[in-house]
């Protein structure tokens, strides 16, 4: 079995939990159908381990109201991950997802 689960740290709750077979595991799926679920007003903050990096996980991020989220990426996954320097720093990542496997001029 492969368990996904969310956990309220402030409350020491858990909200929800995904249980699927082994074999058919899909992490991103699930956090999606987690994400997904109806939740209050309350801002949020998500926390997700190197399973849910991707583009497809960060546009869904995006567009939940309310959500703020870390992800753990691999530094070789994402070109403007493998381009940050370094060191310890703080900033604000913004760049397109597009559907165009063709990568566009740097403006």
């Amino acid at each position: 079995m492969h368990i996904n689960f969310a956990y309220d740290i402030l409350n020491k709750n858990f909200l929800d939990c995904v249980i699927e077979a082994k074999n058919k595991a899909d992490e991103s799926k699930s956090a999606v159908k987690m994400l997904s679920a109806p939740s209050q007003s309350e801002k949020i903050l998500v926390i997700m381990d190197r399973g849910f990096d991707g583009l497809k996980m960060i546009e869904h991020c995006n567009r939940i109201p309310n959500l703020s989220y870390l992800i753990r990426v691999r530094s070789t996954k994402m070109n403007e991950i493998a381009a940050l320097p370094d060191k310890e720093l703080d900033t604000d990542l913004k760049f397109e997802v597009r559907r165009q496997s063709k990568r566009l001029p740097t403006r």
